[in-house]
């Protein structure tokens, strides 16, 4: 009878352990996807910081002729040229993995 009840606290104990190594796999494959995410959204944000930046370059040659009138609508259209503004982007983008890491590691991150 004590070998029965050993063996169903065991088998009860092994079940749970089960139960608890599948959580966590979840939770880590849930935490993966999420980082994964944000790195490939960060790295379509570089790029258009990039191309926001060469846009800006473009624009201070035109400095160069003593008859240009800037506008500040001109660096306006050269960041938004291609529908995308790179700073803005790049900010959501760690404003999510703050989000994230925050959420995971139970840690508040002062923000500005």
């Amino acid at each position: 009878m004590a070998s029965e009840s050993l063996a169903a606290l065991i088998a009860a104990l092994l079940l749970s352990v089960l139960v608890s190594l599948s959580q966590v796999q979840i939770i880590y494959d849930v935490l993966v996807n999420e980082y994964t995410s944000i790195f490939e959204r960060m790295d379509n944000a570089f790029k258009s910081l990039m191309d926001d930046l060469a846009s800006a370059m473009d624009l201070a040659e035109k400095f160069k002729d003593p008859n240009y009138n800037y506008d500040p609508k001109d660096l306006e259209e050269a960041i938004n040229k291609d529908g995308h503004n790179g700073t803005r982007e790049l900010l959501s983008v760690f404003e999510d993995l703050l989000n994230v890491t925050s959420k995971y590691l139970n840690v508040s991150i002062e923000r500005p």
